[in-house]
């Protein structure tokens, strides 16, 4: 499925950004500027309201999240999936607009025709091929990801890679993640405790996706069972 997955992506690469770019700059804004019920200091909504088992979120620890992907202010953000570096292009936008210089990603794809187009975008300091499952980086070498719409696709099961970014990312490391609603929400939240994290808030809408912003959980932190979990 993988090198399927890689060769379809390597002959799309040239006219991706014009179809996915409308699709994927409002799961950016959406996680990284949106001022949910969590960012506004307001109760989330209730698990009966379908938010999930997150609990309460802290309005600082979602700005401050969300500060350090604008800023880039914890060194290169690591961009699973970076495909042709659509999520480089918006920061930098972004960054352009306040007269900040943009903030410095290193990208991750299976596809060397996207990385080829990634390499070009502002801020890409690299752009390397390699399995979102099985990264060529050392534990905690990261103080910030991001990985928008490129776990789980195809129906793979989420909690690989999902586990493989914990293990790239520092303790308290902020993480923004989209995944494709084909997947239960309620299973993609128990995969990101069980591989390490901590949602900040409540799953957002991203239209194609749900999205969710998290940190990664420092050693010692309690783990948190979802009601009937063992």
């Amino acid at each position: 499925m993988k090198d399927v997955l890689r060769k379809s992506y390597d002959r799309s690469a040239a006219g991706y950004d014009e179809e996915f770019r409308p699709l994927q700059r409002p799961k950016y804004a959406a996680l990284l500027e949106g001022a949910g019920p969590a960012a506004r200091g307001e109760p989330g909504p209730s698990e009966d309201a379908g938010a999930g088992p997150l609990g309460q979120a802290s309005a600082a620890a979602v700005r401050g999240a969300q500060e350090i992907f604008i800023r880039g202010s914890a060194g290169p953000i690591l961009d699973l999936g970076c495909g042709t570096g659509l999520f480089a292009e918006w920061l930098a936008e972004r960054a352009a607009r306040s007269g900040a210089p943009a903030p410095a990603l290193v990208g991750v794809d299976i596809a060397a025709s996207m990385l080829a187009i990634a390499r070009r975008r502002p801020g890409v300091r690299a752009a390397i091929q390699a399995d979102l499952e099985r990264l060529p980086f050392r534990a905690a070498a990261f103080g910030a990801a991001v990985a928008f719409t490129s776990i789980g696709i195809g129906g793979a099961p989420c909690g690989p890679a999902l586990r493989e970014a914990a293990r790239v990312l520092a303790p308290g490391a902020p993480f923004a993640v989209s995944i494709l609603k084909e997947h239960a929400p309620e299973r993609v939240e128990r995969d990101l405790r069980e591989a390490g994290f901590a949602p900040l808030g409540p799953r957002m809408d991203c239209g194609q996706d749900w999205g969710w912003l998290c940190a990664r959980k420092r050693p010692g932190a309690p783990k948190r069972h979802a009601e009937g979990d063992a």
